[in-house]
């Protein structure tokens, strides 16, 4: 059934779709200091270690052959992060500016809320509703802890947290099937079912109703799934566009809606949606 489903919705595609689905999943790093990767990718190289720039971004990283984290040159650990490479897009697509106030709405695990605060000088909240996730994250990043104000909430009851004071930029990384993903999560292929879609769905429009009001005139909000299916994409956009006047998607260079998972990192979704500023 999913099958049929992906060669609907990806008919030029459906079967690479697929295929990388049944394939070990790929290993991506993002240099903190995008200025230090040829650096970088010559200590890999002198492990041992293929690895390949990633452009056009620059701080990424391809490692043809994965490896275990405890595997790169000490050197190394301490100058990236790893994080897969259709990951590495949210940050650039929100195009975050110093001094803005951003909130990243569904944080865990945390590799996009650090990438953010490493592209400029913001004022960072982080929501997070799941307590195991939140701690997990924080005791992976313990740095977000101390550079951003990092809550136990849910990103749809934002009245139990928000203060008041209206957002220049969300990042709302929602959550979905997973199905862009399914290779790091192998049991997603046995679990879920088409009907599952529209519970996340229903989660997603959710999220997006609760937080437009939390943005400001002006503002920008980044919509990301790792799911290849419409009804948790398009179709979600499209309602919300469609309730919502003072709302405008916006394209985005380098990746516009689906990012299709290849050998070289995993499947996403991205609509960046602006506020109309009152004329």
């Amino acid at each position: 059934m999913v099958g049929r489903k992906i060669q609907f919705a990806h008919p030029s595609a459906w079967q690479t779709v697929l295929h990388q689905g049944n394939t070990h999943p790929p290993m991506g790093l993002r240099v903190r200091s995008s200025e230090k990767r040829r650096e970088v990718i010559a200590r890999l190289r002198e492990a041992g270690i293929a690895a390949e720039p990633f452009d056009p971004l620059p701080g990424a990283i391809w490692l043809p052959e994965p490896v275990a984290e405890t595997k790169l040159p000490e050197p190394v650990r301490n100058e990236v992060v790893i994080q897969d490479i259709g990951a590495q897009w949210a940050a650039p697509l929100l195009a975050v500016r110093p001094g803005e106030r951003v909130l990243d709405a569904c944080a865990a695990p945390g590799g996009k809320a650090l990438h953010l605060l490493d592209s400029a000088a913001i004022d960072l909240t982080l929501v997070e509703k799941e307590k195991n996730r939140y701690r997990a994250m924080l005791a992976r990043f313990p740095e977000l802890s101390e550079r951003a104000q990092a809550i136990v909430g849910d990103a749809r009851e934002p009245h139990a947290w928000w203060d008041g004071r209206p957002f220049d930029a969300i990042l709302l990384d929602a959550p979905c099937s997973g199905s862009g993903v399914v290779r790091r999560h192998p049991d997603i292929k046995w679990l879920r079912r088409v009907s599952d879609l529209e519970t996340f769905r229903t989660v997603q429009q959710a999220l997006l109703t609760a937080l437009w009001p939390l943005l400001r005139p002006g503002g920008r909000l980044l919509y990301v799934t790792c799911s290849v299916f419409a009804e948790e994409n398009e179709r979600v956009i499209a309602k919300f566009l469609n309730n919502h006047n003072d709302a405008k998607r916006v394209p985005t260079e380098g990746v516009d809606g689906y990012y299709l998972p290849t050998e070289q990192h995993d499947g996403f979704y991205y609509a960046r949606i602006e506020k109309v500023a009152e004329s």
